[in-house]
């Protein structure tokens, strides 16, 4: 039987999945249609995600990672951040997903905080707190930072301008005040800050609203 035909269950196998993924090249979205056709099933369980993460792992080359249409917890982060060659990860619970997306948390948080050499982290609408954010700081070469709908509050500016080489970093939909805004753009006034109080002016404390 060829290696790319379903078995008894409809399902691909192991080696058709992973040829799959090659094919999308260094950067992979993983959406919950093309689960669903990997396992010829409409519902996507935990340990359809397990298997999935299982099979990332073997993607030597894998640089960005978008998994916000799959139910992601704290678990399977954990697995996820053993591919130590992602630059870019993506774990928001986006909008158009909310009954399937991650739900990752401060306890999953953690293990992104291990991929050292990561760039860009899109958090938005997880369940990420204040806390969660302080095991992200040993990320020394993020660049791109993406919290919004955190409901951060103030006690996270001193947490977000230790990332002193962040050039773009979205902190809308959170709880953070005009004063608490003001004070990280002029902490980070390299970086380009989106917040509900407008857009902060890179060289300069200003803030356009």
């Amino acid at each position: 039987m060829s290696s790319d035909c379903p078995d008894s269950s409809g399902a691909r196998s192991p080696q058709y999945a992973i040829a799959v993924l090659r094919q999308l090249g260094a950067e992979v979205v993983v959406t919950r249609e093309q689960v669903s056709v990997l396992f010829n099933k409409h519902q996507i369980t935990r340990q359809h995600v397990h298997t999935v993460v299982s099979l990332l792992r073997q993607l030597d080359k894998l640089r960005g990672l978008a998994l916000h249409a799959l139910p992601i917890d704290d678990g399977n982060l954990e697995d996820i951040c053993q591919i130590r060659t992602i630059r870019r990860l993506s774990l928001c619970r986006h909008q158009s997903f909310t009954l399937h997306g991650p739900t990752i948390s401060d306890g999953g948080v953690v293990h992104v905080g291990n991929l050292e050499e990561l760039t860009a982290l899109y958090l938005d609408d997880t369940r990420v707190t204040d806390r969660g954010l302080t095991a992200l700081t040993s990320l020394k070469s993020l660049r791109e930072l993406y919290v919004s709908g955190l409901r951060l509050t103030d006690a996270s500016v001193p947490i977000l301008a230790s990332f002193n080489s962040l050039k773009l970093l979205d902190v809308r939909r959170n709880d953070l005040s005009t004063d608490a805004a003001e004070k990280l753009a002029s902490m980070l006034p390299r970086c380009v800050i989106i917040s509900e109080h407008g857009v902060s002016d890179p060289g300069s404390d200003a803030i356009t609203r």
